[in-house]
């Protein structure tokens, strides 16, 4: 003790070590987060959610009607129109859809009139509440969940998507809702809590809702249950792999409290009662529960068989090398996330979520039946960005490389989002621009809606439909009250009158002697390319000169003219 300066003994140094456990991996000490993010200021996380939030509605909302009305857009449109005037959705398994959706663009068409823009701009909502849903993971899955949320925000396939009204944005919402849940549930078996408060209520409302909402939007809900159901069962295995110590067990239904069991039963109950009423029309079609069954039957032939869907089994390889860089990379990622050593609080749900993204994209490898917005399934790999639960001492610097490799795909990943939403929408070249309705479609449509201002009392003339495939005009020319359907041999052999038609769209087949006919009656017509879509036959617009006026039908084929059906006329971006 004498010794020293002056007698006295210095302070021990603060020891910069940190106990070990038997595995060799380093413990993390109270309040050391290894999912810190790298500026950590409260600040600057709010500046930079807002940032992500802005970008995401820049790409969800700009020029929202710039594309023409997908084919599958105008099936939803015409269940609208039938839930309009049956007051329900009658559910019908050969569809593959809930009625949620149809729910939702319904209240859409209640608040801002009817149209695919108001669709989309619902679906945009959706989309912008999937990114900040994402974002919300960060209590159970670290800053990875704000990567992800900004590598969703920009993707290809979320944003072309998300600019659709189509099913697979509020499907992908449920998805995360459930994981949320079930993510908040092994927490609390972490710290073995019975009856913590809000706890349980709120994991098993997370997963209610999630679970919800899938049921009641895709049948295909079973594969992500049945993704999740195998992931955690192949955990308990793996930790052993991993040397990791058993998870506590969750507390059994014995040791909650009576208020707690009363609410969490209450709450299953109520899904029940909600996803009942979903597909019974409100409990006035009780034969729409059979219903729902039956649809797995059919979904099961149609899921193997492909039904004109089939790809081949690289096809989400191929697909994400095109478009999605960050998806590629979790997946490329994943065996190291899910087997690297951590001392994360996080790491234990940051590797299930990235080995259901990797089990969901084996599952969709192995089914025939491939529409490229399926790819939006593959969600939780993006969470694989970038890793920093992985231990600080073996991966010293390992963090700040990948941030720095994770920020240039998803700089990358926003530019060629932009490239394929606002140039090449409908370039058939693009893996995405699938069953897409051409241009020649918005060309027919600018020019009618141009006549319609100039001269109203049209909409009392007819339009005669005579293609093979007509989505999605059935929707969109359902306010004409004498649209009719009609075959071109008909029209040809003078069986079917036109007499009253404004103008008739026309199989290339019949096009010709159908064009002559009319011109025996002394009419003067003009005939315009008309390719609906790139899945079929080219046809044509037979219009009516004594009803448009001469200008609009000169700026119309000088349209068709100068580009062909899937060209944007975008020159400014290669």
């Amino acid at each position: 003790m004498g010794s020293g300066r002056g007698g006295q003994a210095r302070p021990p140094k603060k020891s910069r070590s940190r106990p070990v456990d038997r595995t060799g991996v380093t413990v993390q000490a109270e309040g050391d987060d290894c999912d810190a993010a790298p500026v950590g200021s409260a600040g600057w996380k709010s500046w930079e959610l807002w940032a992500c939030l802005l970008v995401a509605a820049i790409f969800r909302f700009f020029e929202l009607g710039l594309k023409p009305p997908h084919f599958d857009e105008g099936i939803n449109g015409h269940f609208v129109m039938q839930l309009w005037q049956a007051g329900r959705h009658d559910y019908d398994p050969t569809n593959f859809h809930g009625p949620l959706y149809f729910y939702l663009l319904h209240f859409a068409e209640v608040l801002g009139g009817r149209g695919v823009e108001v669709f989309r701009a619902m679906n945009a909502i959706l989309a912008m509440l999937l990114v900040l849903s994402l974002r919300g993971l960060q209590r159970e899955v670290g800053v990875a969940a704000r990567w992800a949320g900004w590598a969703l925000a920009v993707s290809p396939a979320f944003v072309f998507y998300g600019r659709y009204a189509i099913h697979e944005t509020l499907f992908i919402i449920g998805q995360v809702f459930y994981w949320k849940g079930r993510m908040q549930w092994r927490q609390l078996a972490q710290v073995g809590v019975a009856d913590a408060g809000p706890g349980p209520r709120w994991a098993t409302l997370w997963m209610v809702f999630g679970a919800w909402i899938m049921i009641c939007t895709k049948e295909t809900f079973f594969i992500f249950m049945g993704t999740v159901l195998i992931a955690e069962l192949m955990w308990a295995p793996m930790r052993k792999i991993l040397r990791q110590a058993p998870q506590a067990m969750a507390p059994p239904p014995r040791a909650w409290s009576p208020e707690l069991k009363s609410e969490i039963g209450g709450l299953l109950v109520l899904g029940l009662m909600a996803w009942a009423a979903m597909f019974t029309g409100f409990f006035t079609d009780w034969s729409g529960l059979g219903k729902f069954f039956e649809a797995f039957d059919v979904w099961s032939k149609t899921g193997q068989s492909g039904s004109g869907h089939e790809k081949a089994w690289w096809y989400w390889l191929a697909a994400m090398f095109d478009y999605e860089w960050p998806m590629l990379g979790g997946l490329l990622l994943s065996p190291f996330i899910v087997l690297a050593q951590s001392s994360s609080r996080h790491a234990e749900n940051l590797r299930l979520s990235v080995l259901i993204g990797f089990g969901h994209y084996l599952a969709y490898t192995i089914i025939p039946y491939k529409t490229p917005w399926l790819i939006m399934n593959f969600w939780p790999l993006l969470l694989a960005w970038p890793p920093h639960f992985l231990n600080r001492v073996k991966f010293a610097k390992s963090p700040q490389i990948v941030m720095g490799v994770a920020s240039l795909l998803i700089l990358a990943s926003a530019v060629w989002s932009a490239r394929l939403n606002f140039a090449h929408f409908v370039d058939r070249r693009e893996r995405y621009v699938y069953v897409q309705t051409s241009m020649d479609y918005r060309h027919m449509m600018n020019a009618l809606e141009e006549l319609l201002r100039r001269q109203p009392e049209r909409r009392a003339d007819a339009i005669v439909v005579a293609i093979k495939d007509p989505w999605p005009l059935p929707y969109e020319l359902s306010l004409f009250p004498k649209m009719r359907y009609a075959f071109g041999v008909d029209i040809a052999e003078g069986r079917h009158k036109v007499d009253d038609a404004l103008l008739i769209l026309i199989d290339a087949k019949d096009a010709a002697a159908a064009e002559a006919r009319i011109r025996q009656d002394g009419r003067n017509v003009r005939v315009l390319r008309f390719h609906i879509r790139d899945a079929y036959d080219p046809g044509v617009v037979i219009v009516d000169m004594s009803r448009w006026d001469s200008d609009l039908i000169d700026s119309w084929e000088e349209e068709l003219r100068q580009r062909g059906a899937f060209e944007t006329g975008r020159e400014w971006w290669p």
